[in-house]
């Protein structure tokens, strides 16, 4: 960690440090001023039988030994405040850099790590690591410090007054270190086990969540549920085994400690009567040795934390310190002057590195001139896409080279190639920020005219001058304005023109665009200079319209290799485009533009305020388990013996004090005091026993538990409907959170740590019960200050659970930056952005730090009040009792007897203030986490309600309206109507932002109408059991969504009776079995995170498969041939036509070629149905369908 500290960290290490070991030297002090007190005490408890105490004598001794105890807590107060902030602000400004560098780092490796980790497990990762370094840095790692220095003054202390005695209580200690070193070393093992299973689990529910639509659409809850809780078993596992090993380890170091007191006692004895040594000094010099150790012992139940922290600190590191194999931190490498864009390559081999076997590029050579325009064109999968990412420097070539400018690209420095370079990929990646904050990513000190410019060549600008904010609208998630995919794509596109790029790449940039982004003559689009302009003026790699390579060159695309030729110069080019676009008379033109004036519609979501948190308790975590329930009911026995184990020492205790004090009256009392000290050693078994089997209990429930309140908020998700995931509080990183961070904040409060204060709370109670016993008075006056010292710390744990609440949302923002820039690293990547993103992720991480340093300075206040309570106690008591001694009400030892049994107590109170902080913050977590269990979805989506009439496939909208449920001010759909009877097929076309996609959305349920009806069979939709009609459904959308698990589970997804047969037959019917039984692990093999070990047609592929299998009655198909290749999408489009046969098909389309055989085809504009009929009906009636149909020259 020396790493990342300047001169103020390093003040506050040291200064915290010297204040704990300073703060553990003068605590044991406290023992030599016992040692006088208990001195006084047994000659004033000798005088009181002999009837010759003097009071004021007595008084003024005790008045002494009570400043002395009042200045020693206010010493102790000053300094373990001030020392515990010291290390909470370190370690606050330490995770600060940790995660900035973390992130950096992340956003500067090389593809192939990507490949082999995943953004999920990434993001997962800092969190969880952000909060176990938290756990172990902070006040439990000053406690250690602490109480290190006041286990080796406790020594030094104890060979000052009796070297011979202190040689005993040394004997203990190889013992109890031995005990430390195992309990360590065992748990460090299980707890890497442990954070590797829960990372996993991590990674499948940021998945799941960020796809949370596909798994809604089909049914696969249940198979998520499973995923994720498989890996929630292996990390119990883990937990529970590292819970045995710390119950056993404790149970011994308990065990041996109140053993000891038998042997120490004894021994002590033995000296007191042959060599006239004082109690006093028997007990100073055990308590000055055994406070110490058993303060030492109690931060065994927290070295599961701190080892946890120091695990994280080594993994973190190990990433931040990895250095990737192509280095874009790098300033290494040759920048030429100038770009001109002679690309060759020459021989070149590529396999991605997670798939050696399989080469996707094999032999392939040809060459681009400079201001040539080049297509690259193929079968899905052949190579085209792997060819720019080795452009763009992504991946290494394994064999060959490829040059530019006839400089080798490996020798060329990779940012500044890369901002030679503007990159407009298939799918939209844009970040949650303002869309002028998006727009600057590709080039950060772009000035406003430029942005405008730049919208206005993307044609983005007309729709976003609609919108209230402009430029500075807020987009994506977090309470942002969601845009269709044309829209996005278009922002992307003016991301990548205001870099004004030397090389341009498309790589089907244009998929989600809607039919119609510019419309004039050739002059007309020429003179605006936007995306017109740009296909026929710049040089990049585009459609193959406006292929340039020359016809003596072969351009090599996978294999077979096939030879392209020029199809034909610039000017003819020209002139293909101008008589393409002057097809379109002057009135369609007209009419095109006055409608696209309406087509934006958008969904803006406001910013709302956090309702308040239902009240929730560990009670309500308890209730979720009934086995659990019992258990802890049958530890609650081990839990009162174990309790009881102090009280009982107190009344041992103080029989030492009377019989050695009556032993020159009575010396029958001689032998007693041997079964004192065998009342010791039954006190150190018994004890021994109860800690181990409670503390063994309560660490199993807790994981358990643990794992139970995870699956229940996890299955929670996977029920809400999509409304809950588009609130602003509701990102993909913060429900993750609340599954890894909050869950964790509640184990903290049910685990082995819940039994300490169980058994501390008996320990109260029964030291309270001797309390009355011997002395109510004294004890009424000690209740009162352990009720001043419970007030104080209830106060500042109230205070400490509402700020955690509040502050959690501010920390929301940076965790979304680090998950977003990690989920669209490429992006970052060819923007050269990197420190960008990473200063905005500092920045937003500020305000969370400075909050978090002044909750750690109240959580500090805490501490320091635990830490002075036991002086102050001491000194109020004594104080208060030398009244009562001197009104002959007490004697000196019932008064020495009721201060040790309540200061029983207070150590038990101490014990158990340890564990407020940590039951502050699972109360706040709690509040949340059964918020979201208790919340009522609109749509359950895993309701068992509702009629299960087989579904035909009758579709009919009657005058639908709606709007999103964040924006009821902006309607979507304004009087929907259509029939679509069963077996028929439908085609939906119109402008970006019409609202097609919005329909698909209402017939898979994923809202519903505000007003109007959508029946299935003349029955309203919402009257049927949603899983049940879903079943009855297949969605194949836009932007393909694939789970990082086997082809054959991504077929079959949400399904749980199908056979292999059928997986295969269906990937026959979409196109994609051959490719798949070529791999070496066939349909077992992972698809990756989001499919991303395959190509976009690849991935089509294969979602049109998981459409295909489950024999649908409704078909909803939006795009579903938009990214495949002319051969793929011909066969696929084949196979759609097969299995439309016999049920309802609704299909979004841009191409029209593709609906153009469709039963109706309905023309949806603002949000209603302009026209509807056949294509030829539509032709016919020479409307906005046969406008389109001009444009496409289907005519």
């Amino acid at each position: 960690m020396f790493r990342y500290f300047n001169k103020k960290d390093f003040f506050l290490l040291f200064f915290g440090i010297f204040l704990s070991i300073f703060n553990g030297i003068v605590g044991p002090q406290r023992t030599i001023i016992f040692r006088g007190l208990t001195n006084t005490l047994i000659r004033s408890q000798q005088k009181w039988i002999n009837g010759t105490l003097l009071m004021s004598d007595f008084q003024d001794d005790i008045f002494e030994y009570a400043r002395l105890y009042a200045c020693l807590g206010f010493t102790v107060f000053v300094l373990g405040m001030i020392s515990i902030s010291c290390l909470f602000a370190l370690c606050e400004r330490q995770l600060v850099k940790i995660r900035f560098n973390f992130l950096k780092s992340v956003l500067h490796q090389d593809m192939a790590w990507f490949d082999q980790s995943t953004d999920g497990d990434l993001t997962t990762k800092m969190n969880t690591s952000t909060d176990k370094i938290r756990a172990a840095l902070t006040d439990k790692f000053g406690m250690l410090v602490q109480t290190t220095a006041q286990l080796v003054t406790g020594f030094v202390i104890a060979f000052c007054l009796n070297a011979k005695l202190a040689g005993v209580m040394m004997a203990i200690a190889p013992f109890m270190g031995a005990t430390l070193f195992f309990s360590k070393k065992l748990s460090t093992n299980a707890t890497l086990k442990e954070n590797k299973a829960y990372k996993e689990a991590g990674t499948i529910a940021e998945e799941v969540i960020s796809g949370i639509k596909m798994v809604m659409a089909f049914n696969g809850q249940h198979f998520e549920l499973a995923r994720y809780q498989k890996y929630l078993e292996i990390a119990v596992a883990m937990g529970i085994r590292k819970a045995y090993i710390i119950a056993f380890f404790n149970a011994t170091f308990i065990g041996t400690m109140f053993c000891s007191m038998a042997v120490i006692f004894w021994y002590g004895i033995h000296l007191i009567l042959t060599e006239g040594e004082s109690l006093g000094t028997v007990f100073a010099i055990f308590w000055a040795v055994m406070d110490g150790t058993v303060r030492f012992g109690n931060v065994i139940t927290q070295i599961n934390v701190i080892v946890s922290g120091i695990e994280s600190i080594k993994e973190t590191f190990h990433i931040i310190d990895r250095k990737p194999e192509i280095n874009c931190n790098c300033e290494d490498g040759i920048k030429p002057e100038t770009f001109l864009g002679n690309i060759k390559f020459n021989n070149v081999h590529f396999a991605y590195p997670t798939r050696p076997s399989e080469k996707v590029i094999k032999n392939i050579s040809f060459e681009v001139e400079a201001n040539t325009k080049v297509a690259l064109v193929g079968a899905s999968g052949c190579g085209k896409s792997s060819m720019i990412k080795m452009i763009m420097r992504y991946y290494n070539v394994d064999g060959g080279n490829i040059t530019i400018d006839g400089h080798d690209l490996n020798l060329l420095n990779i940012n500044w190639l890369r901002n030679q370079i503007g990159i407009v990929s298939q799918e939209a990646n844009l970040f949650s920020a303002t869309i002028k904050e998006n727009i600057k990513i590709g080039k950060p000190d772009a000035t406003d005219e430029e942005i405008k410019a730049a919208c206005k060549m993307a044609n983005a600008s007309s729709f976003i001058e609609n919108f209230p904010m402009q430029y500075d609208t807020f987009i994506g998630e977090g309470g942002g304005i969601r845009l269709s995919g044309g829209m996005a794509q278009r922002i992307q596109i003016a991301r990548a023109l205001i870099r004004k790029p030397q090389l341009v790449i498309l790589d089907e940039a244009t998929s989600a665009l809607g039919h119609i982004v510019e419309v004039g003559n050739h002059e007309e689009l020429m003179e605006r200079h936007g995306v017109y302009f740009d296909l026929v003026m710049m040089q990049q790699v585009t459609d193959i319209d406006t292929s340039d390579a020359n016809s003596d060159q072969d351009i090599l695309v996978g294999e077979p290799i096939i030879p392209m030729k020029k199809r034909e110069s610039i000017s003819e080019t020209m002139n293909n485009f101008k008589n393409n676009i002057r097809r379109a008379s002057l009135d369609v033109k007209q009419f095109v533009i006055r409608k696209t004036k309406e087509f934006t519609q958008v969904e803006i979501i406001p910013q709302k305020e956090d309702k308040e948190h239902k009240k929730a308790t560990i009670i309500d975590v308890f209730r979720l388990g009934k086995k659990e329930i019992r258990a802890t009911l049958f530890a609650l026995i081990f839990i009162i013996g174990r309790g009881l184990a102090w009280p009982l020492f107190s009344i041992l205790y103080g029989k030492l004090v009377l019989f050695l004090s009556s032993l020159q009256r009575e010396p029958k009392y001689k032998n007693d005091l041997d079964y004192l000290c065998l009342g010791f050693l039954v006190l150190g078994l018994s004890s021994g026993v109860c800690a181990f089997v409670c503390s063994s209990i309560f660490g199993r429930t807790g994981e358990n538990l643990a794992m139970k309140v995870r699956l229940l908020v996890y299955k929670q998700f996977l029920r809400q409907d999509t409304t809950y995931f588009e609130k602003p509080n509701n990102t993909v990183s913060k429900l993750t959170e609340q599954l890894s961070s909050n869950v964790s904040n509640v184990q903290a409060a049910i685990d082995i740590r819940l039994s300490e204060v169980l058994h501390s709370i008996v320990a109260l109670c029964g030291s309270i019960v001797i309390s009355f016993f011997y002395g109510w008075s004294i004890a009424c006056v000690g209740l009162s200050t352990s009720f001043l010292f419970v007030l104080v710390q209830v106060i500042l744990g109230s205070y400490l659970k509402k700020r955690t609440l509040a502050d959690n949302a501010c920390d929301v923002i940076s965790y979304q930056i680090a998950q977003e820039s990690i989920k669209n690293v490429r992006t970052v990547q060819a923007m050269t952005q990197q420190t960008l993103i990473v200063n905005r992720f500092l920045a937003a991480s500020k305000e969370p730090c400075r909050k978090a340093m002044f909750r750690g300075l109240i959580q500090a206040a805490s501490y320091a009040v635990s830490l002075i309570y036991i002086p102050v106690n001491f000194a109020t008591l004594y104080s208060i009792g030398s009244y009562l001694v001197e009104d002959l009400l007490v004697s000196p030892y019932v008064l020495f007897q009721v201060v040790e049994a309540l200061n029983n107590s207070t150590t038990s109170l101490m014990n158990a203030a340890t564990y407020f902080p940590e039951y502050v913050k699972a109360q706040a977590a709690s509040s949340e986490l059964f918020e979201i269990i208790r919340s009522v979805p609109l749509i359950d989506n895993l309701s068992e309600e509702g009629r299960r009439d087989p579904i035909k496939g009758n579709i009919s909208f009657k005058f639908g309206h709606f709007a999103y449920p964040h924006v009821p001010e902006t309607p979507i759909l304004k009087g929907i109507d259509f029939d679509v009877n069963m077996s028929q097929t439908i085609g939906l076309v119109g402008p970006s932002g019409s609202g097609k996609s919005t329909t698909i959305q209402l017939l898979e349920r994923y809202y519903d109408l505000d007003s109007g009806k959508l029946k299935i069979d003349n029955i309203d939709i919402k009257e049927f059991n949603i899983r049940h009609y879903r079943n009855s459904v297949a969605l194949v959308s836009q932007e393909p969504i694939l789970f990082n698990i086997s082809m054959k589970e991504n077929i079959a997804y949400g399904m749980t009776d199908y056979s292999m047969e059928e997986v295969i037959e269906a990937a026959k019917m979409a196109n994609i079995h051959d490719f798949i039984d070529s791999l070496p692990q066939k349909y077992d093999t992972a698809a990756g995170v989001g499919g991303g070990s395959l190509s976009g047609g690849q991935r089509m592929r294969l979602t049109i498969s998981r459409a295909v299998i489950r024999k649908p009655k409704i078909l909803l198909l939006d795009e579903p041939t938009s990214s495949l290749d002319s051969q793929s999408e011909k066969a696929v489009q084949e196979a759609l036509e097969k299995i439309k046969v016999g049920r309802t098909s609704i299909t979004i389309a841009h191409r029209l070629s593709s609906i153009q055989n469709s039963n109706i085809i309905a023309v949806v504009n603002d949000g209603a149905i302009d026209e509807i009929g056949s294509h030829q009906e539509l032709i016919n009636k020479r409307g906005l369908y046969y406008s389109l149909v001009n444009n496409q020259n289907m005519s």
